[in-house]
């Protein structure tokens, strides 16, 4: 499955789904902003996890670089 078949089913699926709400439009306008934003929360907290750990893999590696040139440094010297 390929990512554009994905959300243009998602799109439609959502299309539909306003189009044959319950709710009046007003309500279903606050519903959707409200989910929307709880989305972009969730994004952004999963941006944050991810940014944070890719940060502790790039320092462990910067670190485990730094260990390896010192003792290349000292097995030369010896």
């Amino acid at each position: 499955m390929s990512i554009q078949s994905y959300f243009n089913g998602l799109l439609t699926g959502l299309v539909l789904g306003v189009l044959i709400a319950p709710g009046s439009g007003a309500e279903t306008r606050r519903k959707l902003v409200r989910r929307a934003n709880r989305l972009k929360s969730s994004v952004n907290n999963s941006y944050g996890v991810f940014k944070d750990e890719l940060s502790k893999q790039v320092t462990n590696l910067e670190n485990e670089e730094k260990i390896n040139m010192g003792d290349n440094m000292q097995s030369a010297l010896t």
